[in-house]
């Protein structure tokens, strides 16, 4: 009996000592991923547009995507793979310029020049004018849109016209105007366009107003 007792209260005593051992504690794994869960989308670089990747956690540029990305706000430039060429009117070499994608004309760049068949300066017998007026802008009286010398013509009289440029370049179109009245007329009548200012031979006798650019200083002669 004595050794009942003594089993039992020994397995009563094991059974309460690993009840009272404490029990270890479970800990949840930590995440070791910093660029888990993280998002990194294209970014604007000014107009380029560039891919992004995570780097411990934080988004950094990858590559670029596009130089002129439109979701950036770039506007494709038309005029990239253009190149415009010198041109000659008449006899005058103008330079040009890409806008939009097409070359126009942009200044003078040689008033006379022999690659557009352009012979040696003028040699005239200069005519002073009767008379020279300015043409102001009725917007804008400080602007100066034309210039104007009047002369006594005669329908034998064969004119050249020389024409300078006041700066270095030009940008207005060198073109030279008429108008004319006999002598009695009232008015002057027609402002017609001389198109070829090394030898003009006026249609009548009487009064001419000559009208040109103020980019310009003209002469007027009698061509030998």
């Amino acid at each position: 009996m004595r050794n009942y007792i003594f089993f039992t209260t020994l397995i009563i005593i094991m059974f309460l000592s690993s009840c009272l051992t404490p029990s270890q504690i479970t800990q949840e794994p930590t995440n070791t991923n910093p660029c888990e869960g993280v998002n990194c989308p294209d970014i604007c670089r000014g107009d380029e547009l560039w891919s992004q990747v995570c780097d411990k956690g934080e988004c950094k540029d990858l590559k670029k995507i596009d130089d002129c990305s439109k979701y950036c706000g770039c506007k494709e430039d038309l005029c990239k793979a253009i190149l415009c060429q010198d041109k000659c009117i008449d006899n005058s070499l103008w330079s040009s310029r890409c806008i939009n994608g097409t070359c126009i004309q942009y200044q003078v760049k040689e008033l006379c020049s022999q690659d557009c068949g352009c012979k040696p300066e003028l040699q005239i017998n200069e005519i002073q004018p009767i008379e020279s007026w300015i043409f102001n802008d009725e917007k804008d009286t400080s602007k100066v849109i034309a210039m104007a010398n009047t002369y006594l013509l005669y329908e034998k009289d064969k004119i050249g016209i020389v024409l300078t440029c006041r700066t270095e370049k030009c940008s207005d179109y060198p073109a030279v105007y008429y108008g004319y009245k006999a002598q009695g007329d009232k008015e002057f009548h027609d402002y017609i366009q001389i198109e070829d200012l090394s030898y003009w031979r006026p249609p009548l006798d009487g009064f001419y107003i000559i009208y040109f650019s103020p980019e310009y200083y003209m002469k007027i002669g009698y061509v030998d």
